[in-house]
């Protein structure tokens, strides 16, 4: 089935992460780097890493997840681990929104199928003492995947909670007033449970492309806290 509906890619857009239930404690060496990392066991996510660009001493990251959320230590050398399990609220019942709409944009095109409806929930992780946000991404000035500065190509990783299985799949374009020319693919498989997006933009002058997919934690992304 077809769907344009328009709006920002919620699967995108903002690179916040959250989580809910009880969170665990795990001691990391102070001199090993910790790279991105993420386990799912069951219903449980457990996501791991050290904060690049991080210059505070030891606090704590609190993960939230609609009515529920948990905690965990962040050291002064930036490093976490801390555990999601099932979310206790999946209220988005639109997982995806295609952004191309005739009706605000010019030579749009889509060939968008999305095979079944399914909720989901995004992952939102700050520092605790002064709200922060904390993004996984190439780029430590990323605010969300339609705004790469130009000549640039920037990787963002979310996660997500999904209540049944679906795939995305197909492309779409459209000319705008904000961003040039835009497009877009989607090479998305979902499944129950907690997913890896991995979002990808380019941006050429008056060109935007990215792409979408699921899988796991590339090599080029760091753990950045927001300024």
């Amino acid at each position: 089935m077809k769907k344009i509906v328009y709006g920002l890619i919620t699967i995108g857009l903002t690179f916040l992460l959250s989580a809910c239930g009880e969170s665990e404690t795990k001691v990391i060496p102070e001199d090993i780097k910790v790279e991105p990392k993420s386990v799912v066991s069951g219903t449980n996510l457990t996501l791991e890493g050290q904060v690049s660009n991080w210059m505070q001493p030891a606090k704590s990251i609190v993960a939230f997840l609609g009515s529920t959320q948990a905690t965990a230590p962040i050291s002064a050398e930036g490093k976490f681990s801390i555990v999601a399990t099932k979310p206790a609220d999946v209220t988005n019942t639109l997982a995806f929104i295609v952004f191309c709409n005739a009706a605000l944009h010019s030579n749009v095109q889509s060939n968008v199928t999305i095979s079944n409806a399914t909720s989901s929930h995004l992952l939102n992780l700050r520092v605790t003492e002064d709200s922060k946000g904390l993004h996984l991404s190439s780029f430590e000035g990323y605010s969300n995947i339609f705004n790469v500065p130009n000549g640039m190509t920037v990787t963002n990783v979310g996660f997500y909670y999904f209540t049944n299985a679906a795939t995305v799949k197909g492309t779409e374009s459209c000319l705008t007033d904000n961003f040039g020319n835009v497009e877009l693919s989607y090479d998305l498989d979902i499944k129950e449970g907690w997913n890896t997006l991995v979002l990808t933009g380019t941006k050429r002058q008056d060109s935007l492309t990215i792409s979408g997919k699921m899988g796991q934690i590339p090599t080029n992304v760091d753990w950045y806290v927001r300024k």
